[in-house]
Protein backbone atom coordinates (compact mmCIF):
# COMPACT_ATOMS: atom_id res chain seq x y z
CA UNK A 1 0.00 0.00 0.00
CA UNK A 2 1.55 3.33 -0.74
CA UNK A 3 0.39 5.84 1.61
CA UNK A 4 1.58 9.88 1.27
CA UNK A 5 1.15 12.01 3.97
CA UNK A 6 1.37 16.09 4.61
CA UNK A 7 2.44 18.34 7.43
CA UNK A 8 -0.70 17.73 9.41
CA UNK A 9 -0.97 14.19 9.80
CA UNK A 10 2.89 14.18 11.45
CA UNK A 11 1.87 17.36 13.95
CA UNK A 12 -1.03 15.75 15.23
CA UNK A 13 -0.23 12.18 15.79
CA UNK A 14 3.12 13.63 17.41
CA UNK A 15 0.86 15.82 20.10
CA UNK A 16 -1.14 12.98 20.65
CA UNK A 17 1.98 10.54 20.86
CA UNK A 18 0.72 8.20 18.22
CA UNK A 19 2.94 9.05 15.76
CA UNK A 20 4.32 4.99 15.49
CA UNK A 21 0.65 4.31 14.58
CA UNK A 22 1.64 5.20 10.75
CA UNK A 23 4.32 2.27 10.38
CA UNK A 24 1.58 0.65 12.43
CA UNK A 25 -0.89 0.92 10.45
CA UNK A 26 0.41 1.38 6.74
CA UNK A 27 4.36 0.41 6.93
CA UNK A 28 6.47 2.98 4.87
CA UNK A 29 5.08 6.38 4.68
CA UNK A 30 5.72 8.50 1.83
CA UNK A 31 6.11 12.27 2.09
CA UNK A 32 7.78 15.35 0.61
CA UNK A 33 11.17 16.98 1.64
CA UNK A 34 9.23 20.11 2.58
CA UNK A 35 7.65 18.46 5.58
CA UNK A 36 10.36 17.59 7.23
CA UNK A 37 12.85 20.11 6.71
CA UNK A 38 10.64 23.00 6.09
CA UNK A 39 7.24 22.63 7.99
CA UNK A 40 7.45 20.57 10.92
CA UNK A 41 10.75 22.47 12.15
CA UNK A 42 9.11 26.12 11.40
CA UNK A 43 8.98 28.16 14.43
CA UNK A 44 5.36 28.21 14.11
CA UNK A 45 4.73 24.58 14.94
CA UNK A 46 3.75 23.41 18.28
CA UNK A 47 7.11 22.71 20.03
CA UNK A 48 6.94 18.78 21.14
CA UNK A 49 6.64 18.81 17.24
CA UNK A 50 9.65 21.04 16.39
CA UNK A 51 11.68 18.72 18.74
CA UNK A 52 11.15 14.98 17.34
CA UNK A 53 12.40 16.72 14.31
CA UNK A 54 15.53 18.33 15.63
CA UNK A 55 16.14 15.34 17.92
CA UNK A 56 16.03 12.99 14.38
CA UNK A 57 19.54 11.93 13.33
CA UNK A 58 18.30 10.09 10.04
CA UNK A 59 14.60 9.66 8.91
CA UNK A 60 13.31 6.97 9.97
CA UNK A 61 13.37 3.43 8.54
CA UNK A 62 9.62 3.79 7.98
CA UNK A 63 9.39 7.24 6.64
CA UNK A 64 10.18 7.82 2.98
CA UNK A 65 10.81 11.41 1.81
CA UNK A 66 9.86 11.94 -1.85
CA UNK A 67 9.69 15.12 -3.99
CA UNK A 68 7.25 15.53 -6.90
CA UNK A 69 8.94 15.69 -10.34
CA UNK A 70 6.23 18.00 -11.91
CA UNK A 71 5.24 21.73 -11.37
CA UNK A 72 1.57 21.77 -9.71
CA UNK A 73 -1.42 22.73 -11.78
CA UNK A 74 -2.99 26.57 -10.55
CA UNK A 75 -5.52 25.68 -8.14
CA UNK A 76 -2.67 23.45 -6.41
CA UNK A 77 -0.45 26.66 -6.05
CA UNK A 78 -3.46 28.21 -3.11
CA UNK A 79 -2.15 25.70 -0.75
CA UNK A 80 0.54 25.03 1.84
CA UNK A 81 4.24 23.37 0.38
CA UNK A 82 2.99 20.20 2.31
CA UNK A 83 -0.37 19.64 1.08
CA UNK A 84 0.52 20.62 -2.32
CA UNK A 85 3.80 18.00 -2.88
CA UNK A 86 1.65 15.52 -1.36
CA UNK A 87 -0.89 15.86 -3.95
CA UNK A 88 1.82 16.11 -6.56
CA UNK A 89 3.56 13.07 -5.00
CA UNK A 90 0.74 10.79 -4.79
CA UNK A 91 -0.80 11.17 -7.99
CA UNK A 92 2.83 10.57 -9.87
CA UNK A 93 3.03 7.34 -7.31
CA UNK A 94 -1.08 6.40 -7.99
CA UNK A 95 -0.89 6.05 -4.28
CA UNK A 96 -3.46 4.16 -2.26
CA UNK A 97 -3.78 7.15 0.15
CA UNK A 98 -3.25 10.20 1.35
CA UNK A 99 -3.33 11.30 4.83
CA UNK A 100 -4.30 15.50 5.34
CA UNK A 101 -6.51 17.21 7.25
CA UNK A 102 -6.58 20.34 5.62
CA UNK A 103 -10.11 21.03 3.97
CA UNK A 104 -8.87 22.42 0.65
CA UNK A 105 -6.13 20.29 0.60
CA UNK A 106 -8.87 17.79 0.89
CA UNK A 107 -10.90 19.15 -1.64
CA UNK A 108 -8.34 19.58 -3.62
CA UNK A 109 -6.76 15.61 -3.40
CA UNK A 110 -10.09 14.40 -3.98
CA UNK A 111 -10.94 16.45 -7.20
CA UNK A 112 -8.01 14.52 -8.36
CA UNK A 113 -9.87 11.28 -7.16
CA UNK A 114 -7.53 10.53 -4.54
CA UNK A 115 -8.84 8.18 -1.54
CA UNK A 116 -8.13 11.00 1.94
CA UNK A 117 -7.82 10.03 5.38
CA UNK A 118 -7.66 12.50 8.35
CA UNK A 119 -6.06 12.50 11.81
CA UNK A 120 -9.35 11.21 13.12
CA UNK A 121 -9.13 8.52 10.27
CA UNK A 122 -6.00 7.03 11.16
CA UNK A 123 -7.09 7.33 15.11
CA UNK A 124 -10.48 5.11 13.98
CA UNK A 125 -9.00 2.99 11.86
CA UNK A 126 -6.39 1.94 14.53
CA UNK A 127 -9.79 1.56 17.39
CA UNK A 128 -11.06 -0.28 14.81
CA UNK A 129 -7.97 -3.14 14.73
CA UNK A 130 -7.57 -2.81 18.29
CA UNK A 131 -3.98 -1.56 18.23
CA UNK A 132 -2.28 -0.40 21.26
CA UNK A 133 -1.20 2.84 22.17
CA UNK A 134 2.54 4.14 22.08
CA UNK A 135 3.21 2.54 25.48
CA UNK A 136 1.62 -0.87 24.40
CA UNK A 137 -1.26 -0.34 26.37
CA UNK A 138 -5.06 -0.24 25.36
CA UNK A 139 -6.33 3.29 24.87
CA UNK A 140 -9.57 4.97 25.12
CA UNK A 141 -9.58 5.69 21.54
CA UNK A 142 -12.33 8.35 22.14
CA UNK A 143 -10.42 10.02 24.62
CA UNK A 144 -7.62 10.63 22.41
CA UNK A 145 -10.15 11.99 19.28
CA UNK A 146 -11.41 14.17 21.83
CA UNK A 147 -7.89 15.27 22.56
CA UNK A 148 -7.18 15.44 18.96
CA UNK A 149 -9.82 18.06 18.56
CA UNK A 150 -8.95 20.29 21.61
CA UNK A 151 -5.95 20.49 20.17
CA UNK A 152 -7.75 21.87 16.77
CA UNK A 153 -9.74 24.28 19.04
CA UNK A 154 -7.03 25.62 20.44
CA UNK A 155 -4.29 25.56 17.60
CA UNK A 156 -7.19 26.84 15.13
CA UNK A 157 -7.22 30.00 18.07
CA UNK A 158 -3.72 30.70 17.88
CA UNK A 159 -3.14 29.35 21.20
CA UNK A 160 0.04 27.37 20.80
CA UNK A 161 1.29 28.44 24.24
CA UNK A 162 -1.63 27.03 25.36
CA UNK A 163 -0.67 24.02 23.99
CA UNK A 164 2.79 23.81 25.36
CA UNK A 165 1.52 24.60 28.64
CA UNK A 166 -0.62 22.00 28.67
CA UNK A 167 2.28 19.63 27.52
CA UNK A 168 0.52 18.92 24.12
Amino acid sequence: MQVVADTSVFNYLLLLDQLLLLPTLYGRIITPPVVLEVELPHPRSPAPVRAWVQQLTGIPAWLELQAPTRPPEADLLLLEAGERDAILVAQELQADLVLMDDKDGRKAAELRALTVYGTIGVLVRAAELGLKGTEGVGLDWGAVIARKNRIVASWSEGKDAALEQQGI
